[in-house]
């Protein structure tokens, strides 16, 4: 599987922030690589047998569900609201892929979780965590959003030299967080001019280095 991650700061609240991430089936009408995400039905898709397990791990933003059963899978996503969402996604080569996927940890204000709910072309796991900031000179309140995840190309060994020539993962990532953090601050507050859009404080940030760089500079943690 290939693991990617990035970062955006978005001048808007937390709690903004989140609603709108949680929003899932608007993603169309903003994200320029998603087609449709629609709600599923979990009891479509427990496993024969399935019962609900009290014995879960402690909530982890991070954990890694690559390799987990599909009914450990279920458990957790039952455990946190039964949530369970089907994708329509843009691939590499151009054709319309679909993945299933369920919330496995949520947080709210805080950070999200997901997983391939059963076996597919596709499987894929990830987390989103929402950190609270400052700007020092305007006293606005900004969040920053983190996102890692890992996916399976489609498509076989021809989709994975696609996607590894094209960069496909790190668009594909990129390209949501730039039309989510418009999608919020048109909402929220203004749309940017196409200035502010080429700016880079408005670009994903895919180091360590430039969070650490933009964190220091533009925020202090929010105590709210």
């Amino acid at each position: 599987m290939h693991s990617i991650e990035a970062s955006i700061l978005v001048n808007a609240t937390v709690e903004e922030c989140y609603e709108r991430w949680m929003d899932f089936q608007r993603f169309p009408e903003f994200m320029r690589h998603v087609v449709s995400v629609h709600r599923e039905d979990p009891l479509e898709l427990v496993p024969k047998g399935h019962t609900r397990t009290q014995d879960l791990q402690a909530d982890d933003p991070q954990r890694d569900y690559s390799g987990v059963m599909s009914g450990e899978i279920m458990k957790e996503v039952e455990a946190h609201g039964n949530q369970i969402w089907r994708w329509e996604i843009k691939g590499p080569l151009g054709q319309i892929h679909s993945l299933t996927a369920g919330i496995v940890m949520n947080m709210p204000n805080k950070a999200v979780s997901w997983a391939s709910t059963y076996d597919q072309d596709a499987p894929t796991t990830g987390s989103v965590n929402f950190l609270g900031l400052v700007d020092q000179k305007t006293h606005q309140d900004q969040t920053l959003i983190e996102v890692k995840m890992s996916f399976s190309v489609p498509g076989g060994a021809l989709g994975e030299l696609v996607s590894d020539l094209s960069g496909y993962g790190e668009n594909l990532l990129t390209d949501a967080l730039t039309d989510f953090k418009s999608h919020v601050e048109r909402e929220v507050h203004e749309v940017l001019s196409p200035q502010q859009r080429l700016d880079p404080a408005h670009m994903p940030m895919t180091s360590e280095a430039q969070i650490r760089e933009e964190t220091g500079t533009a925020g202090r943690p929010n105590s709210r």
